[in-house]
């Protein structure tokens, strides 16, 4: 994970994280280390067989041309050695086919490794770089096996590119990888054998686990004092150490470290050690607040660096980052944009000094420091622009914005991890603020409203885009896309990833310690299965590009598209939750609206105090009304909108909008029946994005199929004796399988809820996973009433309770507890899910994503609408809600109203004034769209039907007949 994402906005300025800085260090030490070999490749056994006489003069040509490229590398040449290595690799090619000669081999190998370095971090050709390392690996594999020593060269080098590119979780896994290899196969005195520890340091660190990393650096410590006597050596590790300080905040220690570095450096002439080290004493000055000192320190920093590198080095765009980020907080803002055009052209080579100049689309390294530069442009001509009126700049701004996010659109299509997927949405949300700022700024200077439908647009990106691109992918694999094969290939694939990372997950968990011998072994069995998947899935997208289109093909929804989805009297609400401030947009049939605010702590605190107090029962009232008269009056009065569709963001995901007061009253005592809540003028369901509103419409859907489910549970004796309900007794006992209490309403729930519905039931003891799992896929619509816990640690983890395991089931592996991920890997039809639990919509909110919930792993699996648990569900409560629910819903009224009323009815006629309170019949929600389902009857009962209908008729009108010829024997003259 990306701790903190990059480039995280803060006011002033956005600034570089702690991560982005440890991956330009890390790399920068022991980055370019690779082709040091202790053993050169021309060094191996004479005894190998020599090349037949036909190709031995391309052979020895090839070795010629790589010592020469290698010496071009000393001597800081790169552009002699790339012509010398593709030269070596050319022939190469040609000879390596035709003999087994290991020097020839393993020089062609390295070859590859030097071509991959070279356009890698030379010319930031990192895709290519990418793929030649992976191809050098393989061919390492195959010619010299496992035990080859080298090996872990590429696989470092791996996982290197792939931190530079942002894919942090795959650069961890080859990390690992290589730190595993080369404990078994180098010795403890060999340099590459420190390496491991420090890149496995690096790999710990990129995942924010500064804790897990400090053992190691010890140990790497001991290595370096004992076997290497080398000062630049001992600096790198201190500076490792420092940087873990930083990223745990301890601004002191952190410092202490740096100056210790500095003083192992001074006088050493490791220039660029030096350099580091100035700018981490920065970084501390920038958290603790001293932008002075910080200016020094980079100002110093920069100085260094230009003796080692010259200005266009990629390695220096990241200190000019920094630096014009430092002069924007200082209001330097024509030095911040110098300092910012000096970054975008250290990754853009050739790349003029003028702010009026962009790169074209493809053109700038894919790495995360071209999108940092690209942003820091954004940023600094936004902020000069700002400050002397310059229209001109700002679209320039705008415009770069732009090219940003479509350089991150083309990262996102790269990559196969869902993490990293999500982790760069997390930081386009940070670089979309700016760009809606800039969006904004210019609608007002020009009162063109084309900047407004752009600002909206901006706010949809990266918005749910890992849901989106897999419900478009399940769509591919129902319109036979994809041969069933493969389909089936694909899903086992990640059924097998998603169980290893299950055991690796609960294996840290129980040892508490991010590595540990067994977690390495599970680590290296998760390594072959996503390299295979990998390689499956670039072979399909070959094999079927209409297919892997859909997976790319994500582009956010125009304002005229919601148009045409919303009816009259609709609307759609959208926020966007920013740093500096909340922006609103509704959209109906025939307009649309935009305000924004100020993010002040005081609406934050209303926000989140409506939220805890809703939550634990208590005083809402202040909340309720001030959060509405913010967020929701200035857009809905005065329009006539009866039906309300919301698409929250931030902390809103936690807050039912039908709760907010439309008017202010006494807050002494209220009758907390008649107040007036948003849900008594209207409806109101929600989205993660306005392109998910638009996915599956609003027409009716048709279902045939209605699935039960209401487990079992046995009563822990403890719980028992305390004669608490259930409720209470699920939260003392939630994190203890065998002690949770049975629930007194689930059972009848699913049997009123069910009555009159075509499908089946499973209740009691029969309610397990493998019979839900078994079932699930030909239901169409799915109701749980069951237990639920939510793990805010790692969402993938939350579960749902089923009945006791039974042997059968512990023989097939299942435990009772179906996780989020395993529902995520399932493939559902059902066109609607109704989570009767806890917390089902609970969980950690990912910025663009929205709530990793229960029940978005649902709408993951395919299921577009979902019924579910803002908080702890009271069992009564809950239960009377959902049977009117769906007793609504049979009647063939909207989802959305149908929630409304059995919410309203429960509100109005429950005798328990405690449960008027929010807390008992406002925490369900609809996430999804509004339409009205529509149960499908069997043939058999419709014929029942029709006879039974037919035989009523035939008898009415017969006793109709004898009335009006027989009237004395007709039996009606008797009433």
């Amino acid at each position: 994970m990306w701790t903190n994402g990059h480039c995280k906005h803060t006011s002033p300025a956005r600034r570089i994280p702690k991560v982005v800085a440890l991956v330009f260090m890390l790399f920068f030490l022991f980055g370019n280390t690779g082709s040091q070999n202790s053993e050169k490749p021309g060094e191996v056994a004479a005894s190998t067989p020599s090349p037949p006489n036909a190709f031995l003069a391309d052979s020895l040509c090839a070795l010629e041309l790589y010592e020469q490229a290698a010496k071009a590398l000393r001597s800081n040449e790169p552009g002699n050695a790339l012509e010398d290595v593709e030269e070596a690799i050319r022939l190469f090619e040609s000879v390596v086919q035709h003999t087994s000669d290991s020097m020839v081999w393993e020089s062609y190998i390295f070859a590859l490794f030097d071509w991959a370095q070279l356009n890698g971090f030379h010319y930031k050709d990192m895709q290519s770089a990418l793929q030649t390392f992976e191809k050098g690996y393989q061919i390492a594999l195959e010619r010299f096996g496992e035990e080859y020593k080298h090996l872990s060269f590429f696989i470092t080098k791996i996982g290197h590119v792939s931190a530079q590119m942002g894919d942090f979780e795959t650069a961890v896994i080859y990390h690992r990888k290589a730190f595993e290899h080369r404990k078994k196969y180098l010795e403890e005195h060999e340099f590459y054998y420190l390496a491991g520890y420090l890149n496995l340091i690096y790999g710990l660190k990129g995942e924010g686990q500064y804790e897990e990393a400090l053992p190691y650096l010890d140990t790497a410590l001991v290595l370096a004092g004992k076997y290497h006597k080398n000062t630049e050596i001992e600096t790198g590790v201190y500076l490792s150490y420092a940087s873990a300080y930083l990223g745990m905040d301890k601004l002191d220690l952190a410092m202490k470290t740096y100056r210790k570095a500095l003083r192992m450096d001074d006088g050493q002439g490791h220039s660029s050690n030096k350099a580091l080290v100035l700018m981490g004493m920065g970084d501390v000055y920038i958290a603790m607040g001293d932008q002075e000192r910080a200016r020094q320190l980079y100002s110093r920093a920069i100085t260094t660096f230009e003796r080692f590198y010259d200005e266009e080095h990629p390695f220096m765009s990241w200190i000019y980052i920094k630096a014009s980020q430092q002069m924007s907080a200082a209001d330097n803002k024509p030095a911040a944009l110098d300092y910012a055009l000096k970054a975008l052209r250290a990754v853009a080579p050739g790349l003029p000094m003028d702010w009026r100049k962009n790169p074209s689309p493809g053109a700038v390294t894919a790495s995360v420091g071209a999108l940092c530069a690209l942003s820091s442009k954004a940023e600094a001509l936004k902020a000069l622009a700002e400050q002397e009126e310059k229209k001109e700049m700002l679209s320039k701004s705008l415009e770069t914005y732009e090219l940003l996010f479509s350089e991150v659109g083309r990262k996102l299509q790269q990559f196969q991890s869902e993490r990293t997927k999500q982790d760069f949405c997390d930081v386009q949300e940070s670089w979309v603020e700016g760009a809606m700022e800039a969006a904004v700024l210019l609608f007002e200077w020009s009162k063109d409203s084309t900047y407004l439908e752009q600002a909206f647009q901006l706010s949809e990106k990266g918005k749910a885009y890992t849901l989106l691109q897999n419900l478009r992918i399940a769509q591919g694999r129902e319109e036979s896309y994809l041969p069933d094969s493969l389909k089936m290939v694909d899903i086992n694939f990640r059924k097998a990833i998603s169980e290893v990372e299950k055991e690796i997950f609960e294996a840290q968990q129980k040892s508490g310690k991010a590595v540990a011998p067994g977690i390495l072994s599970l680590e290296n069995k998760l390594f072959a299965l996503k390299r295979s998947y990998d390689s499956l899935v670039v072979a399909n997208e070959a094999r079927y590009p209409f297919y892997w289109r859909l997976r790319k093909n994500i582009s956010p929804p125009s304002i005229a598209d919601v148009q045409k989805r919303l009816l009259p009297g609709e609307g759609l609400l959208q926020y966007f939750w920013g740093d500096e401030h909340i922006y609103l947009f509704l959209i109906t049939d025939k307009q649309y609206e935009f305000h924004y605010l100020e993010n002040d702590s005081s609406l934050l605190e209303a926000v989140k105090g409506l939220k805890e107090n809703v939550n634990l029962a208590e005083d809402f009232v202040s909340g309720g009304h001030a959060v509405y008269e913010q967020l929701v009056a200035p857009l809905l009065q005065g329009k006539g909108i009866n039906r309300i569709h919301i698409i929250p963001d931030g902390i809103l995901f936690y807050v039912p909008f039908e709760i907010l007061l439309t008017q202010d009253v006494a807050e002494d005592a209220p009758n907390l029946r008649q107040l007036p809540y948003l849900i008594k003028e209207m409806p109101v369901s929600y989205e993660y994005s306005s392109a998910l509103f638009l996915e599956h419409g609003g027409s009716g859907i048709e279902v045939s199929q209605y699935l039960g489910v209401a487990p079992q549970y046995q009563p822990p004796p403890i719980a028992t004796q305390t004669g608490q309900d259930s409720l209470y007794t699920n939260l003392v006992f939630r994190n203890v399988r065998s002690e949770i209490m049975p629930l007194a309403f689930n059972v009848p729930e699913v049997l009123e809820a069910s009555e009159g519905l075509p499908g089946e039931k499973l209740s009691g003891p029969i309610a397990t996973e493998a019979q839900f799992k078994a079932k699930a896929p030909d239901y169409d619509i799915l109701h749980l009433a069951m237990h639920a816990h939510t793990n805010d640690l790692d969402p993938n983890y939350s579960w749902m309770v089923f009945s006791n395991v039974t042997d059968e089931e512990t023989v097939s592996g299942e435990d009772g507890l179906l996780h989020a991920y395993e529902i995520a890997n399932m493939k559902l039809k059902a066109q609607l899910a109704v989570l009767s639990a806890c917390n089902t919509g609970a969980g950690p909110v990912r910025k663009g994503e929205g709530v990793m919930s229960l029940a978005r792993a649902f709408k993951y699996a395919g299921c577009p609408n979902v019924v579910m648990s803002l908080w702890p569900a009271n069992d009564a409560s809950t239960s009377e809600i959902v049977v009117s629910f769906f007793e609504y819903l049979k009647k063939g009224i909207p989802k959305d109203e149908a929630l409304q009323k059995a919410k309203l009815d429960f509100l109005q006629s429950t005798k328990n004034e405690h449960f008027t309170h929010p807390f008992y019949w406002a925490g369900l929600v609809l996430v999804g769209d509004e339409a009205p389902v529509y149960f499908h009857r069997p043939w058999w009962q419709i014929t029942v039907l029709l006879s039974v209908g037919t035989g009523v008729l035939g008898l009415c009108l017969f006793l109709y007949l004898l009335a009006e010829f027989f009237p004395s024997q007709s039996p009606l003259s008797h009433l």
